[in-house]
């Protein structure tokens, strides 16, 4: 479940507040540790698949395989580390153009 609309692929975390997961955004410390990503996107406060580790289909466009995808400041996927100030988290490999293989790793918190 999750207390907001999540799309197909965002990150997600678990929202001790609501019981329920939701987006997941670099820019929050409290919403930065990623529990895994939307297999396809769910509706608020909807039940919905998440992969927390493993390969998870068809949630990439076009990747490279083996570009590292990060959560970004404000949600969702990017190949870019986030800025100064902001968490640092690895969410996973892309295996093919539209696969990823999930196994997200908090690297802490970018120097300001």
């Amino acid at each position: 479940r999750d207390s907001e609309a999540v799309a197909k692929g965002d990150p997600v975390y678990w929202d001790t507040t609501a019981s329920q997961f939701s987006k997941a955004d670099a820019g929050v410390d409290a919403e930065s540790y990623v529990f895994g990503i939307a297999k396809a996107a769910i509706s608020a406060s909807a039940s919905g698949a998440i992969v927390s580790y493993g390969p998870a289909a068809d949630v990439l466009v076009g990747a490279t395989p083996g570009d590292q995808y990060y959560l970004a400041d404000g949600g969702g996927l990017t190949t870019s580390i986030a800025g100064a100030g902001k968490r640092i988290i690895l969410v996973g490999w892309a295996i093919s153009a539209t696969d990823l293989w999930v196994q997200p790793i908090d690297y802490g918190k970018k120097a300001a």
